[in-house]
This record gives structure tokens, sequence and C-alpha cells, in this order.
């Protein structure tokens, strides 16, 4: 179980049985009660919104990217002088550019060059060891997608919540102060507590004047005027110290008080810890004396005549309770207990979001040094594609050969044979052993050793000897090979 929640156990074991004279610690159990959410309050002021360290996925990604930019592009950056800005950059390029901003961008486009592509940096000398780098024209947009992914989160990971937005630390630490210490005390500028208060009026000047409006502001003036009795002995036990002298508040009680206070460990949950503290308290008021006709409704213990009266260890919260209200959660200084325990929440939430955001930058820099990892072998597979498709020379000596279409003229080239039955009807091919070849396009044209086509052999029994049976056709075996690396060099060159 949660230590605040432990101590704030404690706190409800301390609760006695309704007395009807006034005794030593009477109102302990009720003091302790808003010490827990006093506790609680300082407990919650320590809460942020918690950043991830990106700083070096993010550094990494940028300078990949720019390693893989074009040159002319790296140039924009060479100036690492405090004059090259965007603003000069986009001079005269307003048409193209158009509402574009990039000045964040462009300052870390400066450091990225510097350390990516300044040959005297350390990053770019540990790059160049490596010797890992892909192919510009086909890794290039797909990094650059990466990389922007990356920025955008970035700039989501830093941004800073609007002082008025929940979940900022100015609005948290403005509501806990106004809990501790509204009314006629003043916070320390730290916002630790309430300063030392020097409150010297009498009771009813400063608690209540029995109508119960003076009750609730804050939780520090609460304590004070819970324990302002003639007999200090009910809230600080014995020897106990003056808390009214001859009918005023005496000077500096509210120190005394806390003392009394519990602190809650450095690891308690701040969100448990109030919330549970919230619960105790509303189990106190009229623990001890139960609301009456007149609509009092009491945390502590009265006197037999009168609730402000010197003998009285006493707050009444009946104005908060009047119809048309909430009860507890009309008192001010709950209602803001209650915002920022919103506000701690949302910062939790925040907190988690952000390292999300960070998860995912991290996985982004993977993808991008896994694609500067991988090999391309583009001659290896140019020089294969080539094997199996017709050689540049041996395709011009087919094309050499049709374009003659005379029995002489074909003849005439030792090279060509003529095939006709007459001078002119054709055709005039290569003579056997010159320009012939494994044929690439054209499905089943190569015979093979038993003197058929590919594409006359009807079974895949006989579908052999440099044919391979696809579907239900025989096809020629060299088409197959070769439409792989056609594929291949495709996607290397386009």
């Amino acid at each position: 179980m949660n230590q605040g929640v432990v101590l704030l156990g404690f706190f409800l074991a301390s609760i006695s049985v309704r007395k009807t004279t006034g005794a030593l610690g009477d109102a302990h159990a009720d003091v302790l009660a808003l010490c827990g959410t006093w506790t609680a309050a300082l407990q919650l002021a320590k809460e942020s919104v918690v950043k991830a360290d990106i700083a070096e996925d993010m550094t990494e990604i940028l300078n990949l990217n720019m390693t893989l930019a074009p040159s002319e592009w790296q140039q924009n950056f060479k100036d690492q002088g405090a004059g090259n800005t965007y603003e000069k950059f986009k001079t005269g390029k307003e048409n193209k550019l158009g509402n574009t901003d990039w000045t964040d961008l462009w300052q870390a486009w400066k450091k990225t060059y510097n350390e990516a592509i300044n040959t005297d940096h350390q990053w770019h000398k540990e790059f160049k060891q490596k010797g890992k780098k892909p192919n510009p024209s086909i890794s290039r947009g797909y990094v650059a997608e990466l990389a922007d992914a990356a920025w955008a989160l970035k700039k989501q990971h830093n941004s800073e919540i609007p002082k008025d937005q929940e979940g900022a630390k100015e609005s948290l630490l403005s509501d806990i102060k106004a809990a501790l210490c509204s009314g006629k005390l003043k916070t320390k500028a730290d916002g630790s507590g309430c300063e030392d208060d020097a409150i010297t009026t009498t009771k009813a000047t400063t608690c209540s004047d029995g109508d119960g409006t003076k009750e609730g502001h804050s939780i520090g003036m609460d304590m004070m005027c819970l324990c302002a009795t003639a007999t200090p002995t009910e809230c600080l036990g014995t020897p106990g110290t003056e808390v009214l002298g001859t009918g005023n508040l005496v000077s500096g009680i509210l120190a005394q008080l806390q003392s009394k206070c519990p602190t809650l460990p450095e690891a308690a949950d701040a969100i448990a810890a109030a919330e549970e503290a919230l619960n105790v308290l509303k189990s106190r008021i009229c623990a001890q004396v139960a609301a009456d006709a007149a609509g009092n409704v009491l945390l502590g213990k009265k006197s037999t005549s009168k609730h402000e009266g010197t003998d009285a260890a006493c707050v009444n919260y009946k104005s908060y309770y009047a119809q048309g209200k909430q009860g507890m959660e009309s008192i001010p200084w709950v209602i803001k207990l209650r915002s920022a325990i919103k506000h701690a929440k949302e910062m939790r939430r925040l907190t988690q979001e952000k390292s999300q955001q960070a998860a995912t930058i991290k996985q982004l820099k993977l993808k991008i040094v896994a694609e500067f990892a991988r090999e391309f072998k583009t001659d290896d597979c140019l020089a294969q594609y080539k094997q199996v498709m017709p050689a540049d020379d041996e395709k011009q000596a087919k094309n050499h050969c049709s374009k003659y279409d005379k029995n002489k003229t074909c003849t005439a080239d030792n090279k060509c044979k003529w095939e006709g039955k007459n001078e002119a009807d054709g055709p005039c091919k290569p003579k056997e052993g010159e320009g012939q070849t494994n044929q690439g396009p054209g499905a089943g044209k190569e015979e093979n050793a038993e003197g058929k086509m590919c594409s006359e052999k009807k079974s895949e029994g006989e579908c052999k000897d440099g044919c391979k049976w696809e579907g239900e056709t025989c096809k020629d075996s060299s088409i197959l090979v070769s439409k792989p690396f056609s594929l291949m060099v495709s996607a290397f060159v386009a």
C-alpha cells in the first residue's frame, strides 16, 4: 500500500468518539485531517511534466539525413555565421515557399551541416569510419520522410504547456498557494507554505462571527481558527502553546500547529495522498457535533454556548452546506486543491505521452540506421542481368541481317544467309554460330537437345533441357532467370 495513504489512514484511526466537554487533544483528530491536506498539497507542488532525453537520437537522425542531401542543398549551411538565417534564404523565393516556416529547422540544419559534413568534426570522422552509405538516389526520400516525422515529434515533445492550460506548472502552483494561504495569510515566495502570521485580532474578527462566511478560504486559516481557544491543549496537547492571548490570536501560532503535522515520504504518491486527505476531512466534518437546525456544520467541537467563543475548538462550514451548495466541495480551498489534483494528473499523462514520443523517435532513428546498413550491389545485379540478356553486339547482328530484303544483298554479307525460295520472299538471317543467343523476351523460341522448342512440349514431364514448366505452359528458362534481375535493375535506377 502507498506510504502516503498509510499515514492518512492513521488520521482516521485517530478519530475519537464524541465528547460533551473539552479535554486534552479534543480537536487533535480534526487538526490532523487538515494536516493531511496541507502535507499532500506541498507534495503536489513537486509534480511536473518530465521530458525524455531525445537529443542524441535527434542528432543522429538529422546528421544522417544531411549526409544524403544534394551538395547544392548542403552548401546553404556552409556559412555558420549568425547572418545565415531562413529569412535571408527565403528572400526572393516567397512565391515558391509560401507560408513555409523553417526558422527553427534552419538553425538545426546549420548545426547538422557542421557535424555531418565538416571533415574536422568528430561525428563526421566516426561516420566515415563506419564506411556505410546507402545509395542517395534510392534512400534520400525515405530517410528524409523519417527525419521529418522525427522533427515533428521533437517539436511536440519539447513544447511547453501554456500557463492557463490544464497541466501547466504555473497553474498547479497557483492553485496550491491559494489552497494553503489565502485570506489574511500570505504565501512564501517558494510556495512551501505561509509566511509567519502576524494576525493579532480577535478570534471573532478573524475566524468567525457565527455566520460561517470567514471559514474555508485556506487550509492555514482553518487550522489556526480550529485551534484558537483559551486552552491550547485541544490541538497542541500538553504543555501546549498559547493560541489566544486576552482574546486575540497569538502571532506565529501557525508554525506551531504545522510542527504537529506528520510529513509524507519523498516517494509518496501526491495525488493519492491528496485525494485520501480530502476523504479523511469529509469524515471529520460533523464527526463531533451533528449539524443542527440552524445549519451549523462543524469541524471540531464548539463550546456549550456558541461556536465563535474562545473556548470553542471548531470551524463552521455552514455557508458551504446551504441550499444550492455542494457541501465540502464548495469550500474555496477544497476547490483549489481539487484543481491542483487535476493539473497533477494531466502532468503525468503528458509525461507518459512525451515518453512515447521519445520511444517513437528512437524507432525512427533505428530505421534510418538500418537503411544506412543496407548494402546495394547494383553493379553485381547489372552484371548478372547482362549475362542472361542478349549482348548489344548480338542484337546488332540480328538487326544487321534483317535489314536486307533481297537475296543478292543478303548473301553479299558474309555474316548473313538467305532463307527465301526466291529473290525477294526472305527472310535474311545471321549464319549459324554468328549472332545466336540465349533469348530473353519471347517465350519458347529456343530449341533444345530434342529438336523441339520449349513451347512445343505439352507436358511437364518432357519440359526439360533448358525449359521450365510454369502454370500450364513450357517456357524457355532463360526468360525466368532474366525477369527478377530486370525488376531489380528497374528498382535501382528508378
